[in-house]
């Protein structure tokens, strides 16, 4: 998975799976995200 960020002030999250997707990708993208935003100071 490709992750990045866009929008006219950088706060949009793109995510740009393979071209084929299975239920397994989509499990450890969603993992992958999780444990990322848990990361993230809280405002």
């Amino acid at each position: 998975m490709l992750v990045g960020k866009g929008g006219l002030w950088g706060n949009v999250l793109r995510v740009a799976p393979p071209l084929t997707v299975t239920p397994a990708h989509i499990d450890e993208l969603v993992a992958a995200l999780d444990a990322s935003f848990a990361e993230l100071p809280r405002g």
